[in-house]
């Protein structure tokens, strides 16, 4: 499942970010009132996260009680729906991409990627509000205002997928995600607290199944 050639682009999740080897401002987009046009063929953005409009990734999704036993396991498909472009875009301006589940909207400028609010976003309005990046990618350690940190992740992860390495983390009390630069979001954990004892238990668990990824099928470049 490893393919060292897919494009990559960079998916996650926080508020503002800091990075001593960032070249510029990368916060929030004002809402420039400019219609965005749908992207009718194959799309990609250099980055951290593979992605192809023909890309699709399976996962294995499980909830458990508050006990730790399992509740329902689901197996849940993930693609990049559709694809936006703003008619009159600056050149570095954001390629806007619906996702079937799992990630919110989101718009991708340069190598970071930014939160576009609400999933019918791209749908109900022609001004699309960019909210601050979720990730940037980088070998170095990313502090974020939450107190959470995007950090190199060494270990090898084995997931139903196969093996990963050169894989991220980021991790607060609630909340893990961990990414590969091969196939993107390899796992995501969340905890809920118990009422009773204060303890936090895990509610979802997110194991990558399949990353279905064919680079052949040509791409629309910005």
């Amino acid at each position: 499942m490893k393919k060292p050639f897919l494009p990559l682009v960079f998916f996650v999740a926080a508020l503002a970010l800091l990075s001593c080897n960032k070249t510029e401002d990368l916060g929030p987009e004002p809402c420039t009132d400019i219609e965005p046009t749908r992207l009718t063929g194959s799309f990609y953005v250099d980055g951290f996260f593979p992605l192809h409009s023909r890309y699709y990734w399976l996962y294995n999704d499980t909830l458990f009680d508050i006990e730790g036993n399992v509740e329902s396991t689901t197996v849940r498909m993930l693609t990049a729906k559709e694809g936006y472009s703003h008619r009159f875009r600056e050149p570095k301006g954001p390629v806007l991409v619906s996702f079937s589940s799992i990630l919110p909207d989101m718009a991708f400028r340069n190598d970071s990627v930014f939160l576009t609010g609400t999933r019918d976003n791209l749908h109900s309005t022609k001004c699309v509000r960019l909210f601050s990046p979720l990730l940037f990618p980088t070998t170095d350690t990313i502090k974020l205002n939450n107190a959470q940190t995007l950090m190199p992740f060494p270990q090898e992860v084995i997931t139903p997928a196969g093996t990963f390495n050169n894989n991220f983390i980021v991790q607060s009390i609630s909340q893990t995600l961990l990414f590969s630069r091969e196939v993107g979001l390899l796992h995501l954990s969340s905890k809920l607290r118990n009422p009773t004892t204060g303890a936090y238990y895990t509610r979802r668990s997110v194991w990558l199944k399949e990353a279905v990824l064919d680079g052949s099928m040509g791409r629309w470049g910005n």
